[in-house]
């Protein structure tokens, strides 16, 4: 079971659909960097399998891949992960104006109310759930 919030949600039933996502996270991390392989280069990957993941429910990385697409904000240009980035506003409760101009904000704000978060299946996205 993975938790969404304070509900406890089945894991998707695709496992190899999971597995590679997070053998792909793992990879980037893994990674090595260097003069000719700059740390970037896996950090479009890592936000790419992470956001994947927590598409199905596994919300435990996406704290870190928000912080790391503040630390290169290139990757939100970049081919692995371009369209999986436009999709975080769509699957959170954020507003448009903490999305557009306070990236930073948004790891904030995940961090602050992610355990207050709740898969609603009807609206395919996460609500705040009041305490």
């Amino acid at each position: 079971m993975y938790r969404t919030g304070s509900e406890a949600r089945p894991p998707v039933t695709d496992d190899k659909l999971l597995k590679d996502f997070e053998a792909v996270r793992q990879w980037a991390i893994d990674l090595p960097s260097g003069p000719n392989f700059p740390e970037s280069s896996g950090v479009n990957f890592f936000i790419w399998a992470t956001i994947g993941l927590f598409v199905f429910g596994r919300t435990e990385h996406l704290a870190e891949a928000l912080e790391r697409l503040n630390r290169y904000p290139e990757t939100s240009r970049s081919h692995p992960c371009r369209n999986f980035i436009q999709a975080i506003p769509h699957l959170l409760p954020l507003s448009d104006v903490l999305w557009s101009s306070d990236r930073a904000g948004v790891a904030t704000w995940y961090r602050d109310n992610k355990d207050r978060l709740k898969w609603d299946e009807e609206a395919g996205r996460y609500d705040l759930v009041t305490s």
